[in-house]
């Protein structure tokens, strides 16, 4: 405890520094932070647009006695920080530890936005679960509508009134959060008179909100009696904007500050190519070239064409752990439904001949994708493949994943909390990222939904969230693609959260594409599972491949309409490609893409419902 007490006073040490020596510009003209005249260190936040809030304390409740005091308070126009003691007090344990509060104003809004960091550290893992509660309060305004992106796939607002209340959740992490409405991702908006309040979340944990006429409260549950509580910090941003629901879904973003942007090509595609090693390799070389003698050369940067299946194993996706890089050659197996006899078919791949498949797309001007993983899916036949690898429930049930043809095992879902699992992880998409990212436009994940919300694992000889864990590794592989973005400025890092057919299928739904640069799902191109998966990848790319381009041939139509990518594929479903399909069916999927182009047609964002 003594060493904690002295990190709190050097930070406060080094804030009032930077008091001192803060340049005298002020968040808005009268306006910024004030102390308030509350002893507990409630702030009281003129914003540019003139509305006053009440910054609360934080509210710490348990089923055990929880106090919180406050040590320390400093304030200026643009900052505040805030620490408090806090003892929590079971029948059998006292735990003594810290939370702080630290409210910014960044100056290029104006006033209009504050983020705010809340972190909590203890002493002692804590083993009594713990709620905390964060609220501002409006002083010279009323709330009249609250407006969320509900995980049904659209954006509803709900009036209040003076006396009425509206709730709604965002859950990551077992017994986080649960009341109202459940949402797409962690925002919200509230509209004070003229002026509209924007409220969001890190995705790396639930959350509550609860918005009543003068108060919006943010709440979340730590399940310390299953999940030990020793450090954790969550970010909220609130924006005061006049842009509706594109303000609200924009505001999310600030809590992932080190997740960029997807590059501004993906916005431009309008049509996607999957092969999954159809021809017995040669699908590729021949679907690619039909394409490229229907798209005149400039308009095929709008076109990616997607490798899959190029791989030896579901987990192990041709890596050498020993040397830590690719293998230079290795197997190829398929059978089962990716080969349209069901035969077994076997050949030689390299990571010469693989160079060569991705030069022939890019040398004819189109995008190309190349399939990393498998979700956390890993073939237990492997001889490395270990059983603490696996995520095991509270009631130790395991969770399957796709077994393709190839495989020598059952395929698991690999734990994320296992440092070993971890880092396998890293090596591959590093490896690839090595061998492949000079020339390569996107790496996709696919099937990044077979992780449940709210899943708790064995994590040594305790237990952690994995669906949070599974959060983190997303967010680590796309910040180690943006690392290679000083080589490949157009490089991203793509999930397949495929959200709405995870509910359909009773597996576990996931929100990935929150800390990743879009979704390229290996699905149906479903205008079904669209709605969700727009609110998931408002700022980034929305595609999906298309198993069945002929069969079911309207989805193109109608991914056009809404400008998303239409999509043709081989090896897998109809197993007709370009080079195959009826000319005329072809032709239509064409002119819709020539057509999109030449007009620059946007995705549909969101849909609303009112």
């Amino acid at each position: 405890m003594k060493e904690m007490m002295k990190e709190m006073h050097i930070l406060n040490i080094a804030f009032m520094i930077l008091v001192a020596c803060a340049v005298s510009s002020p968040a808005s003209a009268g306006g910024g932070f004030k102390q308030a005249k509350h002893k507990d260190g409630t702030v009281t936040w003129v914003s540019g647009s003139g509305l006053k809030l009440y910054i609360k304390p934080p509210v710490l409740k348990g089923k055990s006695d929880v106090s919180a005091k406050l040590t320390s308070h400093a304030v200026t126009q643009d900052f505040s920080v805030s620490n408090y003691l806090v003892v929590v007090e079971t029948d059998r344990q006292q735990f003594t530890g810290y939370c702080r509060v630290k409210l910014e104003l960044p100056k290029s809004d104006k006033g209009n936005l504050m983020i705010c960091d809340l972190d909590l550290e203890f002493d002692t893992p804590v083993s009594s679960d713990l709620t905390v509660e964060f609220a501002v309060e409006a002083q010279n305004a009323t709330a009249s509508q609250i407006t969320l992106p509900e995980m049904r796939g659209k954006v509803k607002p709900y009036g209040l009134d003076e006396n009425g209340s509206k709730a709604a959740y965002f859950l990551m992490g077992a017994g986080s959060a649960g009341e109202g409405e459940k949402l797409a991702l962690p925002a919200v908006n509230v509209h004070f008179g003229k002026s509209q309040l924007a409220v969001a979340t890190d995705p790396y944990f639930g959350v509550n909100f609860i918005a009543r006429a003068k108060e919006v409260k943010l709440s979340y549950t730590y399940t310390a009696s299953k999940v030990l509580l020793k450090s954790e910090r969550r970010k909220f941003a609130f924006l005061f904007h006049d842009r509706e629901v594109d303000g609200m879904l924009s505001n999310f973003y600030h809590t992932v500050p080190d997740i960029k942007p997807g590059e501004a090509w993906m916005h431009e595609i309008h049509l996607n190519y999957f092969d999954y090693f159809s021809k017995n390799g040669e699908g590729w070389y021949i679907n690619i070239a039909k394409l490229a003698e229907l798209i005149p050369k400039e308009y095929r940067k709008h076109t990616i064409v997607t490798i899959h299946g190029w791989y030896d194993y579901i987990g192990r996706y041709s890596y050498n752990r020993e040397t830590k890089k690719l293998a230079g050659e290795w197997k190829i197996v398929e059978t089962d439904k990716c080969a349209p006899d069901g035969n077994r078919r076997e050949y030689t791949m390299t990571l010469a001949d693989m160079h060569k498949r991705i030069r022939y797309a890019k040398d004819l001007g189109f995008r190309v994708a190349f399939y990393y993983g498998d979700g956390l899916g890993y073939d237990s036949g492997l001889p490395e493949f270990k059983q603490e690898w696996v995520v095991i429930n509270e009631k130790g049930g395991r969770y399957t994943t796709w077994r393709p043809g190839c495989s020598i095992g059952q395929t698991y879902v690999a734990n994320p909390s296992c440092p070993e699992v971890k880092q396998i992880f890293i090596n591959v998409l590093r490896s690839q990222i090595e061998e492949f990212g000079r020339e390569v436009d996107a790496f996709v994940w696919d099937e990044t939904f077979y992780m449940p919300v709210g899943v708790v694992t064995k994590a040594g000889d305790d237990y952690t969230y994995a669906d949070r864990e599974y959060m983190y590794l997303n967010a680590e592989l796309t910040k180690l693609v943006q690392s290679w973005q000083k080589n490949n400025p157009d490089l991203v890092f793509l999930t397949s959260d495929c959200l709405g057919i995870s509910a359909q299928m009773r597996i576990g739904d996931a929100h990935t594409a929150l800390v990743s640069h879009g979704t390229y799902e290996d699905t149906r191109n479903d205008p079904d599972l669209w709605p969700v998966q727009m609110l998931n990848n408002y700022r980034n790319c929305l595609m999906s491949c298309l198993w069945t381009p002929v069969s079911l041939a309207n989805r193109n139509k109608i991914a056009a309409e809404y400008g998303i990518a239409q999509a043709l594929s081989d090896g897998h479903g109809d197993f007709v490609g370009p080079v195959d399909m009826k000319p005329e069916m072809l032709t239509e999927v064409i002119d819709r893409f020539l057509k999109n182009v030449k007009d620059k047609k946007q995705r549909t964002k969101y849909l609303k419902d009112n």
